[in-house]
């Protein structure tokens, strides 16, 4: 059975907010290495909670940049080159996002759940590109430049939930999966990955606002294993009300 615990959100760019000043809707991010389930759990919550607004990761942005170019697959392909402008994009596109779906949705939906946050994307992402060596020095002050401004105005994520899975079992799900732009992704990154987001969740989160949730064992054929997952999360939303 899917098992969950309570950890924290991102305390770096996010003030503090007051149970009285928090504003509708509530907002929670998915996070998690490549692979591991991401998308059946979104899945899940809009067949389950259809007044729910999932904003998905802006995958087709990133392989139609300028509507003919996949930097996704160059990403992939030539780290050393693509890190950079990947990671730059991929934060900016984030943000966009949310902030569109906030603003459309700011009286009518009680919670926007997204797809991974920027948060991650520096934390995680970035900063592992950064200690291989494929940011360099002097693009790494540009990002955070960037990300800096752009965090401070982007829209408030109150909770993150986690999805806590192996490195065998992440790689045997994108297998399965079979996205053409992930075919070099490898165990050693996955096993990085996942070890940066275990960074991130003990050294930049509070332990109330975010949920650790173990998908190791099947949840979407699984009808036990959904259930306690739903009903968990739902407890975790409601804590951040």
């Amino acid at each position: 059975m899917a098992a969950i615990r309570s950890f924290g959100t991102d305390k770096t760019n996010q003030p503090a907010q007051t149970h009285q000043s928090r504003s509708k809707p509530i907002v929670i991010s998915v996070e998690a290495a490549i692979g591991t389930g991401k998308s059946s759990l979104l899945k899940l919550i809009q067949k389950r909670e259809p007044s729910w607004v999932v904003v998905q990761e802006p995958v087709d942005m990133w392989q139609k940049v300028g509507g003919q170019h996949n930097l996704l697959e160059h990403f992939y392909n030539d780290f050393e080159r693509y890190a950079f402008s990947f990671q730059t994009y991929c934060f900016l596109t984030r943000i966009e996002a949310v902030t569109k779906a906030v603003r459309e949705r700011q009286d009518s939906t009680p919670v926007i759940v997204v797809e991974r946050s920027w948060f991650t994307d520096k934390h995680t992402f970035a900063e592992m590109l950064k200690k291989q060596g494929r940011i360099s020095d002097m693009e790494w002050c540009l990002y955070e430049e960037w990300y800096n401004f752009a965090a401070r105005n982007a829209p408030t994520i109150h909770g993150h939930v986690y999805l806590d899975c192996s490195t065998e079992t992440c790689m045997a799900r994108l297998r399965k999966r079979g996205r053409s732009e992930e075919t070099t992704v490898t165990s050693e990154y996955q096993t990085s990955l996942i070890e940066h987001h275990e960074m991130w969740a003990n050294d930049h989160v509070e332990a109330e606002k975010l949920c650790r949730i173990d998908v190791n064992d099947d949840f979407i054929n699984n009808a036990d294993n959904s259930d306690a997952m739903m009903e968990k999360l739902h407890t975790f939303v409601k804590s951040l009300q």
